[in-house]
């Protein structure tokens, strides 16, 4: 039986419910703007396609989706990788110790 105090508590949940649902939605977007496409790393970072390829088979990078044939990455790891791989590889570490560093 639905009365009054449980239709406003229903009412206050289902409430509380559509906006866990907009946040939800929001945090979605907000990650979808921070995932990138292996294309776009080479655009933006300069770096050739083939190692991208490379950095993704040794485990630099880690694919967070596929969409299609598209692989996409989370752009702030791969900004934060590469920082990291470029300071190492100036020091004279080959990447068989890089990889030991960054992966663990």
């Amino acid at each position: 039986m639905l009365n009054f105090y449980n239709y406003r508590t229903y009412s206050n949940y289902s409430q509380s419910l559509l906006l866990e649902g907009r946040v939800c939605q929001e945090k979605n977007k907000h990650m979808a703007k921070r995932l990138i496409s292996s294309q776009a790393i080479v655009e933006k970072f300069n770096i050739p396609y083939t190692t991208v390829t490379h950095y993704t088979n040794l485990g630099f990078f880690t694919v967070v989706r596929k969409k299609g044939n598209r692989r996409l990455y989370d752009e702030r790891q791969i900004r934060m990788h590469l920082k990291k791989i470029a300071q190492l590889v100036n020091e004279g570490y080959p990447l068989r110790l890089i990889r030991k560093k960054l992966i663990g």
